[in-house]
């Protein structure tokens, strides 16, 4: 007979502190889903889904669908606690590994820190290699991902939208920084920014840029394929911000 645990104890949440886990598909014994948590952090997607019967199919976010389907067949997730007893850093980056490397996970986004994640060691060698960018402008840095550039067509089209910037300061910048895994990938003049609504902004460069550099001349080439600097790189993505000399 299988017994169903729905919550730890208290002295087992004391013991096991900051821990890593993961749901399994009883049906497949595939791996599903990979988290992060304390207490009763593991529990919380099956029990979410019990109560939460009257929802229809197809409603509930990719993971919870996948539970709602195995429990109507009399089946319930597998809760494997990977790692415990972790610090809150620890914790986060073993989620994050075990994220890059299980396939078909039903995890919306990634875990933090991806700068350190999978990369090819020839890749890792030109990013570290490189070397820091001399800030001698006003700088807007946008930090976007491979992925985004694959998915828009091109890195201006990646670092056009959507960011928490103010036009009326942004229009200031000397230049706009497309930033991906470090390292600055673009560089775009002549930039000027507009409300896409209420919280966020974007930006259009006349004229359209070539080789995502909108002007090649000795200054944009200053910075690209230059590391961004330090304050800028240990921030995750999507993510805007100025240079510190404004």
């Amino acid at each position: 007979m299988t017994v169903r645990l729905s919550k730890f104890d208290d002295r087992t949440i004391e013991k096991l502190g900051n821990y890593v886990y993961l749901l399994i598909d009883p049906r497949s014994g595939q791996t599903f889903y990979v988290g992060k948590g304390s207490g009763n952090r593991v529990f919380n997607h099956v029990n979410g889904v019990l109560e939460r019967e009257d929802v229809r199919e197809g409603e509930l976010p990719t993971n919870l669908e996948q539970i709602r389907q195995i429990i109507a067949q009399g089946l319930e997730p597998i809760h494997i606690i990977h790692r415990h007893g972790l610090t809150n850093d620890q914790a986060y980056a073993v989620e994050a590994a075990l994220i890059d490397y299980i396939p078909g996970l039903a995890n919306k986004v990634k875990g933090r820190d991806v700068l350190h994640g999978p990369a090819n060691a020839i890749h890792l060698n030109e990013r570290y290699s490189r070397v820091e960018m001399v800030v001698e402008h006003k700088l807007i840095f946008v930090k976007t991902s491979w992925e985004t550039v694959r998915e828009r067509g091109g890195i201006y089209e990646a670092a056009q939208w959507a960011w928490n910037a103010k036009p009326e300061k942004a229009n200031r910048a000397d230049y706009v920084l497309a930033i991906i895994n470090g390292v600055c990938e673009g560089v775009f003049a002549n930039c000027e920014w507009r409300r896409l609504d209420d919280r966020k902004s974007g930006f259009e460069c006349t004229p359209l840029p070539r080789n995502n550099m909108s002007v090649d001349n000795r200054e944009t080439r200053a910075y690209l394929k230059k590391l961004a600097p330090e304050y800028v790189r240990k921030h995750g993505w999507p993510y805007c911000r100025y240079s510190r000399n404004w």
